[in-house]
């Protein structure tokens, strides 16, 4: 993704807010028979938090650390109408970093957590 912010008292023509420069995503999957499972990768890089952007230059933007996350789905169909399924996010617990200007100047560190879940789930 390419953005830049053209803006006579940011002469460093940054990116535009919430715009990271590399977003990548990948997912492995297996699926035979009534098995489904699925493997993911989400990674974002670094971005200026949206109205964290200074009209006093790149040492005072907020900006959002880059970020990882892996997440992993299963299913199992016992029968046309009924499936079993288990899911697990964000399996490494990736937290959402905020700095200012400099990554030593910490605004935020937010830790959401892993969360699982386990179902049947009825097709009708």
């Amino acid at each position: 993704i390419n953005s830049t912010l053209i803006f006579a008292p940011r002469p460093d023509r940054p990116p535009l807010a919430e715009q990271p420069q590399d977003i990548f995503n990948a997912g492995l999957v297996y699926a035979k028979g009534p098995f489904f499972a699925r493997l993911s990768l989400s990674y974002t890089g670094d971005s200026i938090d949206d109205g964290g952007m200074s009209d006093d230059g790149p040492d005072y933007d907020e900006i959002i650390d880059d970020r990882t996350t892996l997440d992993l789905s299963a299913s199992y169909n016992l029968s046309k109408r009924l499936q079993l399924f288990a899911e697990w996010r964000n399996i490494t617990n990736s937290t959402a970093i905020t700095y200012s200007g400099e990554r030593n100047r910490l605004i935020s560190w937010e830790s959401f957590g892993t969360t699982a879940g386990l179902g049947l789930r009825l097709r009708y």
